[in-house]
């Protein structure tokens, strides 16, 4: 744990994935590596985050199955937390979409009603372009 610690923000967990791999041997119970791998994975920082557990897996045949179960439990909150990005995403262009129909339909009404053209643009905020190419 102290190794853990004293390093955690300092290095790459690649550099000492043998040393992690040779003293959590006998030393820690499932609980406390689950626990301590949590951790690493939040608060250190890797480039390659499924090497690191792959490495620190085969190191340990005896918690192969523990190690590559949180993996995988942080592949999954990985996944889902890119899923939600991309909803979010695709709610905010969906509103962008929707105001600027909106700002055309009042503009087609606008410009039936025969308004001016440069009041329309400056109350819906659509260039001159946009107005020429409506169909009233």
């Amino acid at each position: 744990m102290e190794l853990v610690q004293k390093n955690i923000r300092q290095r790459d967990l690649m550099d000492f994935v043998q040393e992690l791999a040779a003293l959590q041997l006998g030393f820690c119970s499932d609980e406390q590596l689950t626990s301590l791998l949590h951790y690493m994975m939040q608060a250190g920082e890797t480039a390659q985050p499924e090497v690191f557990l792959q490495t620190l897996a085969h190191s340990s045949p005896q918690y192969e199955e523990l190690v590559m179960t949180i993996a995988q439990q942080l592949e999954e909150r990985g996944r889902q937390e890119g899923i939600a990005v991309g909803v979010e995403r695709g709610r905010q262009e969906g509103r962008q979409e929707g105001l600027r129909e909106g700002a055309l339909q009042i503009a087609r009404l606008m410009l039936a009603k025969g308004m001016d053209r440069q009041a329309i643009q400056e109350l819906t905020g659509l260039s001159e372009q946009e107005l020429s190419q409506l169909k009233h």
